[in-house]
């Protein structure tokens, strides 16, 4: 199962690096309004719903899933503060099932593919970095080894910090709030990485 994780870590790594690719080509920048890009990589922090008889319903982050992703800065929408910033997030968790008609325990891996459609509103800049917080919409496409997959939609709430390094190049720090219909697709994200092309 290690090796499994693994190698859709590394597939998701090359998705980051095929996406954020864009940044080499100046004449589609320009054409789709591509201010920058964002590579990223984390762990969600997720939980389970429990009751006990003196706290009722409720729960703990006992579990997580590693992540990587990526997010394209598209500029300004409708406000100049306001940014339209996609993104795609790949997450393998591996999770305990007991099949049916079976007492035994298995473990399964599951892989969690998320299209993101997130808005980030830049509250405050500085010569050296830049705060923002925003909302969206994410589609989960969650694919458990040896079962049907099933989709879920979130509501995400961003909050993080880009931090200049270079002409064009900086690191950022993000947390975010993933809201699904449930517990268990709902999660807390931290994730650090890279940004490409937005800061100025």
């Amino acid at each position: 199962i290690q090796e499994d994780v693994m190698k859709h870590l590394r597939l998701a790594v090359l998705v980051c690096v095929l996406l954020t690719g864009a940044m080499a080509l100046p004449q589609n920048t320009g054409a789709i309004g591509l201010s920058g890009a964002n590579i990223k990589a984390g762990v969600n922090l997720t939980r389970q719903q429990s009751y006990t008889f003196y706290q009722g319903v409720g729960g703990e982050f006992d579990s997580y899933q590693w992540m990587a992703g990526t997010n394209l800065d598209m500029g300004p929408v409708l406000f100049p503060k306001l940014h339209f910033m996609p993104g795609v997030d790949i997450a393998v968790a591996t999770v305990k099932t007991i099949p049916a008609g079976s007492n035994a325990v298995v473990d399964k891996t599951l892989k969690i593919y998320v299209i993101n459609t997130d808005f980030a509103y830049f509250f405050h800049q500085s010569a050296k970095g830049r705060g923002y917080a925003g909302a969206g919409i994410g589609t989960q496409l969650l694919r458990p080894d040896g079962e049907a997959g099933s989709t879920r939609l979130t509501l995400n709430i961003p909050i993080g910090f880009q931090r200049k390094l270079g002409t064009g190049l900086g690191w950022f720090g993000e947390l975010k709030l993933v809201i699904a219909d449930d517990e268990q697709n709902s999660a807390l994200q931290f994730s650090v990485g890279f940004t490409l092309g937005s800061l100025k």
